[in-house]
């Protein structure tokens, strides 16, 4: 009789597509795989082999992934129906434009807004059409109108996406520098904003990925209560039989009852069950052939519709179950069964016996641990799961997707870019495989074989990932530190010091291109240096520091200076009213920088995370702060010879004011030192010491002086050579400061004029 396939497994289906429906000449073969190259390089996560690809030319590979899901809710759909259809319309276009999911969409959505079980879905769709896309640029619509129809589809069987899955799925490439996967993920930003509250879920994956879907509320009943049907087959099934082909037996069984008893089946019923994601297939091929007995193919009337999620005889839910539900690119495992009339599914397999030498040796890779049992055998299952699920967490501990995106853009290069790719590329996909195994969603022969594939299967690939996981997870982690040496190298005062502004110099260098630090040499490197030029500068630092500020010997030569007899007279002559206050302000100065200069800190130990103590002392006033006993030893003998000098200017009449002083004087010792200061004014001349004694005498003679007769002086001259105009200035100022106070008058007279008699 005529019977209509309704199940192919994804290889027939793919062997079909391409030696029939999608047929092409054999010299083509070197074009596509120029093509798939093409779409390797440029297309981020395009993960499909190139056998695949080239099956289904012009049809992107998840275009076949997705039928199932579509059929789902339109049970006409077929994929080498439509594939038909659109290859001949794809004639024309370019050859890297494949059929889209978008193009799926739109012959399909007219029946897919048909079924009741998607009018949640096409409401918020609808909504985001009119209310989201429509406020975007206008050169910004088209592709997230694009976005937005291959997300419904690829929610149709609950996947979902991720911005980078979407960009796979849109062939977008991150051309002229742009990035395609935060453009998108911009986009889908957007829409889960822009949707009512339930109509989107939005999901984090073990990778950190976040994933997008249109919430379908009849996939989320599937998803529930067939788990507990397929648990309880697997639990009363005979050891040593497969999933697959126990549940396969089942629906056999269940077939055979239905059609042995009478008036059970009408042309409404469905003997078969719903297609497992990706790999199904209605209306694809029709036969004829004597069809009886119990070895006849399942068949299904042309009447029959999906089966209800309830059905125990649904293998959606063993597919659910077992973690059918990964892509097609993306399954290790071979499917249980093979041909027409028999169902695959991705089977756990069996639970209980050893795993093959194979998935221990990755197991063992991965993990770095599992070692043999003390006669050679291999590990049990049990040990494998937990050492699978102690990696898991140390993944999960790390973080390192959102440090790395934690990292200010300024540091960030094609290079870091790229090897974070191939990690998450890499790893992520492992955790994601282990995450599923340990659900139960996966079998441990399924999972180890996934890590497998996640290396190309080739030890060597692992290692280069393996390592550059470490160096992205050094380069990440280190980052605040490098960035703390940074801002102490940059804050740190010069040193002048040849071996210490080497080790500056390098260290800046290291610290300028952040790729230097996806290196083992290099980071080891940048870390010792930063030690070595740490103890060298703070040694340099403390040194200048004790001897300066935190010295007892400076100290004690300021003491000792402001205590002798030479300080006493400057400090008693500068308070007379006819001399100068500019030099003891100078003075006042270098003693005030030099009490407030003190410090008892521990700078040793501040300069452990500072490249300065917390007082005023830097490295470039450490040779003035040295040398301040000296000039400000060097202060005072300039101002008394101006005190000195300026008394002399008015020596007559002070002398004249003295000799009144001693006579009229009742204490005999004071009237000597009276008349001893007079006579010395009165002959042009000061003693040679002034005690404080003697500088209240002259004090006293000030007083009882009329107003003074003006001063003849005598202004700077050419005599010192040429002199810049600073130089002049400087020389005027200081003339200016060393000249009488008032009320003494100044007269500016030649050398000749003050020489006259």
């Amino acid at each position: 009789g005529t019977y209509q396939i309704d199940y192919l497994d994804p290889e027939n289906l793919y062997r079909v597509a391409d030696q029939f429906v999608l047929r092409k000449r054999p010299q083509v073969a070197d074009t596509l795989r120029e093509i798939y190259q093409s779409l390797r390089a440029g297309v981020l996560d395009f993960n499909w082999s190139q056998s695949r690809f080239a099956s289904v030319y012009p049809m992107h590979p998840l275009v076949a992934e997705v039928a199932s899901g579509v059929r789902l809710y339109v049970p006409a759909f077929a994929f080498l129906s439509f594939a038909a259809g659109a290859a001949a319309r794809a004639t024309s276009r370019p050859a890297l434009a494949l059929v889209l999911l978008d193009e799926v969409f739109d012959t399909t959505e007219t029946l897919l807004r048909e079924s009741s079980e998607l009018t949640g879905a096409f409401a918020a769709y609808d909504r985001l059409t009119e209310h989201c896309i429509g406020q975007l640029p206008v050169m910004q619509r088209y592709q997230a109108r694009l976005i937005l129809k291959s997300l419904f589809v690829l929610s149709l069987d609950g996947r979902g996406a991720t911005p980078r899955e979407m960009c796979a799925a849109l062939l977008l490439t991150d051309e002229a520098g742009a990035d395609a996967p935060g453009q998108v993920g911009e986009t889908l930003t957007r829409f889960s904003e822009s949707s009512e509250a339930g109509s989107l879920d939005v999901t984090t994956e073990a990778d950190g990925e976040t994933r997008y879907r249109f919430h379908i509320a009849a996939r989320e009943a599937q998803h529930v209560a067939p788990r507990v049907v397929v648990k309880r087959k697997i639990e009363t099934a005979p050891p040593g039989v497969g999933v697959a082909q126990r549940a396969a037996e089942k629906v056999a069984e269940s077939a055979k009852e239905k059609l042995a008893t009478p008036g059970k089946p009408s042309p409404s019923t469905t003997l078969l069950p719903t297609p497992p994601r990706g790999v199904d297939e209605s209306g694809a091929v029709n036969n004829e052939t004597p069809a009886t007995g119990a070895d006849a193919p399942v068949v299904q009337s042309k009447a029959a519709t999906r089966p209800p999620a309830s059905d125990e005889t649904s293998f959606s839910s063993v597919s659910d179950e077992v973690g059918f539900n990964a892509a097609p690119s993306e399954r290790i495992a071979a499917p249980v069964a093979h041909g027409f009339g028999h169902t695959p599914v991705g089977s756990v397999g069996d639970e209980t016996g050893p795993l093959g030498e194979e998935s221990v040796a990755w197991a063992r890779l991965l993990t770095g641990a599992l070692p043999f049992g003390p006669t050679g055998e291999l590990p049990t299952r049990e040990r494998v799961r937990t050492a699978l699920a102690v990696w898991l967490d140390e993944w999960r501990g790390r973080g390192l997707r959102l440090k790395f995106e934690s990292l200010p853009d300024g540091c960030l290069t094609t290079r870091l870019w790229k090897t974070e790719a191939d990690v998450r590329k890499g790893f992520g996909r492992v955790a994601s495989a282990i995450e599923a195994a340990l659900d139960g969603k996966l079998s441990l022969e399924e999972t180890l074989a996934r890590v497998a594939e996640s290396f190309k299967r080739s030890p060597e690939t692992f290692a280069r990932l393996a390592q550059a996981l470490e160096d992205l997870t050094q380069l990440v982690e280190g980052f605040a530190e490098r960035e703390r040496v940074r801002a102490y190298l940059a804050s740190s005062e010069p040193t002048g010091i040849e071996g210490i502004e080497t080790a500056r110099r390098e260290l800046l260098a290291l610290a300028e291109d952040p790729n230097n630090f996806l290196d083992a040499a290099r980071r080891e490197r940048f870390e010792l240096l930063s030690k070595e030029f740490s103890a060298l500068y703070g040694e340099h630092y403390a040194a200048a520091h004790d001897k300066t500020v935190g010295a007892h010997e400076s100290r004690s030569l300021l003491l000792s200076l402001r205590r002798g007899e030479r300080w006493r007279e400057f400090e008693s002559l500068s308070k007379l009213p006819v001399v100068s206050v500019q030099v003891w302000r100078q003075a006042e100065e270098l003693l005030r920088f030099a009490d407030g200069g003190r410090c008892e800190l521990p700078v040793r130990r501040m300069l452990e995370s500072q490249p300065s103590c917390a007082c005023r002392f830097r490295l470039a006033q450490a040779s003035e702060l040295e040398e301040l006993p000296q000039e400000l030893e060097a202060l005072m003998e300039r101002g008394l010879a101006v005190y000195r000098r300026t008394l002399l200017m008015l020596g007559a009449n002070i002398a004249i004011s003295l000799d009144a002083l001693a006579r009229r004087a009742d204490d005999e010792e004071e009237a000597r030192r009276a008349r001893m200061l007079s006579s010395a004014f009165a002959q042009n001349h000061v003693p040679e010491k002034l005690a404080r004694g003697d500088v209240r005498l002259i004090e006293r003679a000030l007083h009882r002086m009329p107003a003074p007769p003006p001063v003849k002086v005598v202004a700077p001259n050419g005599d010192a050579g040429l002199l810049t105009r600073e130089e002049l200035r400087a020389r005027f100022t200081q003339w200016l400061d060393e000249l009488p106070e008032q009320p003494v008058l100044i007269e500016v007279v030649s050398k000749a004029e003050i020489n006259a008699p």
